[in-house]
């Protein structure tokens, strides 16, 4: 039969400063807020030394290291082994991760290291995000572009010490520009070989490069389609006798008449045709012929139709010969093939050059063709002079640089197509800038730590990362340093004792 009765009537007596019974020496049954020590924190554990050794972490203000029974000495667990820590360790360190994203790791511990001997993390084994000057071999020149190779191999030419080439984007090895190819001289090549033309008719090149060839046998180069400027010794004709004038035919119909076959016709410096036929002693015979004179000549047409007229020499004719031994019918010999002009014909068309450079020539003519579809003329196979918007893949935003590829990845970011990351020289990959630093975002960084605030408060951010830290045990960011936003839950009350005989 029970009945209540004081514990001190009990045979093991009170728990301390209570009335509540003893069921055995050791108050084993006691509320721990009526031991000596006391409770474990947040439990109903009593204490069994003064350090409370027996008690669970959890019930530790800051609870426990991840996955272990070890009691957090901080609300960041900085004494927790990083093994036994929520995000593991940084690498193959011994520091504790505070994040998924490890955003406290030092960047010697991340998958691609550092940026040189920065602390800057690189973001792929490039180290695409670094600055050039963090880079193995460092920046191409005054620019912002990482060398690749200890001679910078990649770095564009105008980056380097003697700057391009004429017109193009090969690198001069030296002062001169001696490894330039011709095609990127001022005045391009010698026809098809590689020796660079000093001027623009190219008066250095082998005579067999010229635009008109060589004079005969020799070296010379001839300065027109009909050589005028050749050794008569060294023509098709030879010389008019012992003089060093140029027969134009194998008759040497031009040669001064008293060096001509059949002497000059009596009276007159014209040479005389065998029997003298051209021969009159009136100074204008064409007006008393009733057949007029052959055309562009003082030669009186012997009928109607002038048959006579076809076996006469050119040089005879009023307007001297073509390059090929016929007629012309004007001063500037219009109807000369192009081939015989001064200055030849435009690549392989019939159109003939006005001048030495053949300013006149459509682009499709010349040696390396249009720039585009525009009438631009390349002036060396790249096409180094030609406007951007005129190449394959266009210009560098509305820069006037080239893009070297669809992507454009020569371009400045500037240029690109989503700009640069906050003032810094490295392409935004897409609209949101996702690979840019976070100190380059609109809102900048979750404290301490390399995460993209998404707006001013930072409403993302970890609240490891927060100004104030979490609420202990919790995930929660404390608005200030008392941590008044956070719930401290009340201790439970014991629960009520009744004395049993």
């Amino acid at each position: 039969m029970g009945s209540q009765c004081p514990c001190s009537s009990s045979l093991f007596g009170c728990c301390e400063n209570s009335n509540i019974r003893k069921d055995d020496p050791a108050g084993s049954n006691c509320p721990c807020q009526y031991t000596t020590l006391g409770c474990c924190p947040n439990t109903n554990i009593a204490k069994k030394d003064v350090m409370g050794q027996n008690c669970p972490c959890s019930s530790q203000p800051f609870g426990c290291c991840f996955n272990t029974q070890i009691p957090k000495s901080d609300i960041q667990g900085s004494n927790c082994p990083c093994g036994a820590s929520q995000y593991g360790c940084c690498g193959n360190s011994q520091i504790a991760k505070k994040n998924a994203q490890g955003t406290n790791c030092p960047c010697s511990t991340t998958p691609f290291g550092c940026c040189g001997n920065t602390p800057i993390a690189k973001m792929d084994p490039m180290g695409s995000n670094c600055d050039c000057s963090t880079s193995t071999y460092g920046c191409c020149g005054n620019s912002k572009i990482a060398k690749t190779s200890y001679d910078g191999s990649n770095c564009p030419c105008e980056t380097t010490s003697y700057g391009c080439c004429y017109n193009s984007h090969v690198k001069k090895l030296d002062y001169f520009g001696s490894n330039c190819p011709c095609g990127s001289s001022k005045y391009g090549c010698c026809g098809n070989t590689n020796i660079a033309k000093q001027d623009g008719i190219g008066s250095n090149c082998p005579c067999d490069h010229s635009p008109y060839g060589c004079c005969g046998t020799t070296s010379i180069r001839k300065e027109d389609a009909i050589g005028s400027n050749c050794p008569c010794v060294a023509t098709q004709y030879g010389c008019c006798g012992n003089t060093n004038i140029m027969k134009y035919d194998q008759a040497g119909t031009n040669c001064p008449c008293s060096l001509s076959q059949y002497g000059c016709c009596p009276g007159s410096n014209t040479p005389a045709l065998p029997g003298g036929s051209n021969c009159y002693t009136m100074s204008n015979p064409c007006q008393y012929s009733p057949y007029g004179c052959c055309h562009n000549t003082n030669i009186i047409k012997h009928d109607t139709q002038g048959s006579n007229c076809g076996s006469i020499p050119c040089v005879l004719t009023m307007y001297g010969c073509c390059g090929d031994g016929t007629p012309k019918t004007s001063p500037d010999g219009a109807n000369c093939g192009c081939q015989y002009s001064t200055y030849g014909c435009c690549g392989t068309s019939d159109i003939r050059k006005e001048n030495a450079d053949g300013t006149n020539c459509p682009c499709e003519t010349s040696v390396f063709g249009c720039c585009g579809t525009s009438p631009i003329k390349k002036m060396d196979s790249v096409g180094s002079n030609c406007p951007c918007s005129t190449t394959q893949y266009g210009c560098c935003g509305s820069s006037q640089i080239a893009k070297s590829d669809s992507q454009g990845t020569n371009c400045p970011c500037a240029h690109s197509t989503y700009g640069c990351c906050g003032t810094s020289t490295i392409h935004k990959m897409d609209a949101q800038g996702s690979n840019c630093h976070c100190s380059y975002s609109v809102y900048g960084c979750c404290t301490n730590s390399n995460i993209r605030k998404t707006d001013i408060q930072g409403s993302n951010c970890p609240c490891d990362n927060t100004p104030f830290g979490c609420c202990p045990g919790t995930n929660s960011p404390k608005i200030n340093p008392a941590g008044t936003n956070c719930f401290t839950p009340p201790p439970s009350p014991p629960p009520a004792q009744f004395c049993t005989i």
